[in-house]
C-alpha cells in the first residue's frame, strides 16, 4: 500500500517560506521605517532643488541648492540674505562709533546711536540663526564695505556728515529692497524672523539718516534707475557657531585703527571707549577667529 504525502496548499508553503504572517509584516514595517530615516537624511545631504549656487560662505559645509532645514527650505538666496544681515553690522556699527566723534553735528550723533542698537540687536539674532541653520558666517566686511570705512575714517566735521549719511542711506535702500523680496518668498520660519526684525531696524536707520538733512536724494533717485552692477564677493566665513559678536569685533577695531577717539561710544553702546586690549588685545575685524582660508583681510 502507497503512503500518499499530505497535500500542502499554495498558502502554507508561502507562509513556510516568509516566515509566516507575522514576519512578513515585521518585515513590511522595518522597511517603512528605513525609508523614513533615510530619505531626509539624503534630502539633507544631496539638497531638495536644483537652484543655482548663491553667495555664500565656504565653510559651513552646506550643499548648494535648496537645502531642508527643519525650519524650512533654505534657498540659496536666503543664505546670501542672512549673511548680508551679519555684513551690515560688520562696517555699520564702526560707522555708528565714528558718527560720535567725528562730528559735532547731533542729527548724526543720534543717526550713529540708532545704528549701534539697531544692528546689535541683528547681529545677535543673525548669529542665533545662523547656528540653528548650520551656516557659517563671516568676521570681516566685504572688500567694499572696508571701503567705506575707510572714506569715513578720513573724513572731519561736515565732509564726514555728508560721506556717513550719503553711503549709510544707498546701502540701506539697497538691502531694503532685498528685504522685501525674501520677506515674500520666504517658506523658511527663522529667515522669516530675520526678514521682520531687519524690515523694521532698516527702515528706522534711513529714517534716522534721512533727519541728518545732509543725504542727496538726487544722487540717490538717479542710482536706482541703473541696472543692478557684478556681485560683491563675499569674505570667508569661521566654521559653524565661531562667528564673534559684532560688538566685539568693532570694537576691536576701533581700538587697533584709532579711528574713534578716546571718550567716544563703544560699540556695547556703554557711552565711553573701552581700553584698548579690553576686547580681542588689540584682534582687527576678519582676524579673531581663523577662517577657513586663513586670517581676513584688516580694516585699516
Amino acid at each position: 500500500m502507497r503512503m500518499r504525502t499530505p497535500h500542502r496548499s499554495s498558502t502554507d508553503a508561502r507562509g513556510q517560506s516568509r516566515g509566516g504572517p507575522g514576519q512578513s509584516r515585521l518585515l513590511r514595517m522595518l522597511a517603512v521605517g528605513l525609508v523614513a530615516v533615510i530619505v531626509p537624511l539624503w534630502v539633507y545631504k544631496q539638497g531638495g532643488g536644483t537652484a543655482p549656487a548663491a553667495q555664500t560662505v565656504a565653510s559651513d559645509g552646506l550643499p548648494g541648492g535648496i537645502v531642508n532645514t527643519a525650519f524650512g527650505p533654505l534657498t540659496p538666496d536666503e543664505r546670501t540674505f542672512v549673511t548680508k544681515v551679519r555684513l551690515a553690522g560688520l562696517w555699520e556699527l564702526p560707522s555708528g562709533m565714528m558718527a560720535q566723534t567725528h562730528t559735532t553735528n547731533p542729527t548724526v550723533h543720534e543717526a550713529g546711536k540708532h545704528l549701534l542698537d539697531g544692528h546689535k540687536k541683528l547681529d545677535e539674532q543673525a548669529l542665533k540663526i545662523a547656528a540653528q541653520l548650520g551656516m557659517g558666517l563671516p568676521n570681516e566686511p566685504s572688500q567694499q564695505q572696508q571701503d567705506f570705512l575707510r572714506q569715513e575714517q578720513a573724513a572731519q566735521g561736515a565732509d564726514f556728515d555728508r560721506v556717513f549719511a550719503q553711503l549709510l542711506r544707498t546701502q540701506h535702500g539697497l538691502i531694503f529692497q532685498a528685504i522685501a523680496k525674501i520677506r515674500n518668498s520666504t517658506r523658511n520660519t527663522l529667515v522669516r524672523q530675520l526678514a521682520d526684525s531687519a524690515n523694521t531696524i532698516v527702515l528706522d536707520h534711513i529714517t534716522v539718516l534721512e533727519k541728518t538733512g545732509v543725504v542727496d536724494f538726487d544722487s540717490i533717485a538717479a542710482a536706482s534707475t541703473q541696472p543692478p552692477g557684478p556681485a560683491t564677493a563675499l569674505p570667508p566665513g569661521v566654521a559653524v557657531g565661531q562667528a564673534l559678536p559684532v560688538t566685539q569685533l568693532a570694537t576691536a577695531w576701533a581700538n587697533t585703527t584709532g579711528a574713534v577717539a578716546s571718550g567716544g561710544t563703544s560699540a556695547g553702546g556703554q557711552g565711553t571707549q573701552p581700553q584698548a586690549g579690553e576686547v580681542g588685545q588689540g584682534v582687527q575685524i576678519g582676524q579673531g577667529v581663523q577662517s577657513t582660508s586663513g586670517a581676513g583681510t584688516a580694516v585699516r
